[in-house]
């Protein structure tokens, strides 16, 4: 069945006029993009909205910044009096008097030195900063020497120097004490001294007696309770060292005659204790018997003589027994004639079985023996040796391999005696170049010496040819301090009526204190001058004796672990390697400790 679909019909035609009831009509706004006509006055201002007064918050404080704590100031401040301290003191103290110094010194030669400079890393850095930094120090240097020393003294100087003079005057008071205390320190200890001697004396064999009974004692506790368990680690070891280990102790197979049997029955023979298991292990196998303590059944003495006399015991016809196994150190039997063939003497005739009797020492041995094995085992076993790892059977071609203690090398008298002079020919040789080059700086220091005295000699008294830095002191050279003194001292005695008339009270006392004051400036200046030369002095001993060590080292270093390696090395030996370095024929090694 067809269905037809149904065409569309669209609404018929209306009229286009309105109705009797017109619609209302919206007037359509004009639009904002469209250009307005521009009006003739312009529109009032606006007036601001007012808004809420919003309180203003306080402004934060800038944090201001911290600067350094108290305790890392006064760091700072120490090590900068530290680090000037020591350059000011220590370039002139070449006797390494002063503890400072000294202990810089040993600190760059021990640490420095040895483990910084001489690494392989930082040697080559340091080669190349010496070479970019020797010309600044030496222009640092100068500059120093030209302007800041200057200034030095002509400001800070008369300030530091009164603290010497302080020094001075408490130093009296200070040798007054110890002059005053030492003869009372003196008497005390020569007073004391007899009866600390005595005491010694009193005690010392005493204590050397108590010493000696209590090792005596200890040894005898050692010997009790300590080497019975090293002996026993000592037999373990030497078991497992021969390559064979004896097998774990087997419980037995129960091998008891039931108490019922009749009489009339034929007795059903078993293997004893003297005859030995086809499987067991050949005689080829050495049988060791493992040290225990004394067991529960030692009255026995066939559990010891058995396996020993197993090998002179004749092999029965295997058809006339029934075999155990049984491990070669514990010997099973069955039969109750076990008390008879217990004796010393060794049976030639194979033991006869009986039924009549119950056996009680077979069941009983094994399991003691287990017992004391175990013992054994749980020992090893708290000191750390794994004795089951190594428990396995050996086989019976297995070859024993013998221990032998390694023995003390011989030692040769020839070649000992070789070494021996060899190291004394080169230890002569040494000691000749450190006295050859010895006598030679001794000489130099001489010559330079009289030349450092004979110049000092001529600046004094104004014959120099050639006048260096180190003669002017405070601006005034060396040969005319006398002279500037007698010109201030005229001065001051010149104004002396003058000053009288004006203070008849005060004017002696105020003039002598200012020739005193003169006289002490005039010391110190001449002090100082020495001192300088006295300082040129040490230093040409310093830079002799700096060499004479260097070989003395160069000595010990190639001697040092021969005289260690020596078999026949001796105190006196050492002595004299010793005085290589203590200098005693070097008298200029003094300068450089």
């Amino acid at each position: 069945m067809v269905v037809n679909k149904k065409a569309q019909v669209g609404p018929g035609m209306a009229s286009r006029t309105n109705s009797t009831q017109p619609l209302p009509r919206k007037k359509v706004s004009a639009s904002p993009l469209a250009t307005p006509a521009r009006p003739s006055t312009p529109p009032p201002p606006l007036e601001p909205i007012p808004l809420p007064k919003k309180k203003a918050k306080p402004k934060k404080k800038a944090v201001k910044k911290r600067g350094w704590p108290f305790p890392d100031r006064v760091l700072v401040v120490f090590l900068a009096l530290f680090v000037a301290y020591a350059l000011r003191v220590c370039p002139s103290d070449y006797g390494l008097q002063d503890p400072v110094c000294w202990g810089l010194a040993k600190y760059r030669t021990g640490v420095v030195d040895v483990r910084v400079v001489e690494h392989p890393r930082v040697r080559p850095v340091v080669e190349k900063g010496a070479e970019v930094l020797r010309p600044v120090v030496r222009r640092a240097v100068r500059g120093v020497e030209e302007f800041v020393e200057p200034r030095y003294r002509a400001y800070l100087k008369p300030y530091v120097d009164p603290i010497s003079r302080y020094a001075s005057v408490v130093t009296p008071y200070v040798r007054k004490g110890y002059t005053t205390v030492s003869p009372y320190v003196h008497k005390g200890y020569t007073v004391v001294a007899p009866y600390v001697q005595r005491a010694y004396g009193f005690g010392r064999p005493r204590v050397v007696g108590a010493y000696r009974v209590c090792a005596r004692r200890l040894g005898e506790l050692r010997r009790e309770f300590v080497d019975p368990h090293v002996g026993v680690l000592w037999i373990k070891v030497v078991e497992l060292s021969r390559g064979h280990v004896p097998p774990p102790s087997q419980a037995p197979e129960p091998t008891t005659t039931p108490s019922e049997e009749p009489p009339t029955k034929e007795p059903v023979p078993t293997s004893s204790s003297a005859e030995p298991a086809p499987t067991s292990t050949s005689d080829s196998t050495p049988i060791e018997e493992l040290p225990t303590s004394e067991p529960a059944s030692t009255s026995d003495p066939a559990l010891i003589e058995e396996p020993v006399q197993s090998e002179s015991t004749p092999e029965p016809a295997p058809t006339t027994e029934e075999t155990v196994p049984t491990s070669s150190a514990e010997p099973v039997t069955t039969s109750s004639d076990s008390e008879s063939t217990s004796s010393a003497e060794p049976s030639s005739n194979p033991p006869t079985v009986s039924d009549s009797e119950p056996t009680s020492l077979a069941t009983e041995d094994p399991v003691s023996t287990s017992s004391s094995s175990d013992e054994y085992d749980d020992f090893l076993a708290d000191l750390g040796i794994d004795f089951d790892a190594a428990n396995t059977p050996v086989s019976s071609t297995a070859t024993s391999t013998s221990f032998t203690p390694p023995t003390e090398v011989t030692r040769d008298p020839a070649a000992i005696a070789s070494k021996r002079a060899n190291i004394t020919a080169r230890h002569a040789t040494w000691a000749s170049q450190l006295d050859t080059l010895a006598a030679a700086r001794a000489a130099t220091v001489r010559t330079n010496l009289s030349r450092i005295r004979s110049r000092a000699a001529a600046v004094l008294f104004g014959q120099a040819v050639e006048d260096e830095e180190t003669d002017f002191v405070g601006g005034v050279h060396v040969s005319k301090l006398l002279d500037a003194f007698v010109d201030e001292a005229e001065k001051l005695v010149g104004g002396l009526e003058g000053w009288w008339k004006k203070e008849p009270k005060d004017g002696e006392r105020g003039e002598k204190e200012k020739l005193e004051a003169l006289v002490r400036e005039m010391g110190e200046r001449v002090e100082k001058w020495a001192t300088r030369v006295r300082e040129d002095e040490v230093r040409e001993c310093v830079v002799a004796s700096r060499e004479v060590k260097a070989l003395a080292q160069k000595a010990q270093e190639d001697l040092g672990l021969d005289y260690a390696w020596l078999e026949d090395v001796t105190y006196d030996d050492w002595q004299r390697y010793h005085d290589l370095m203590r200098g005693a024929s070097h008298p200029f090694f003094a300068f450089s400790y």
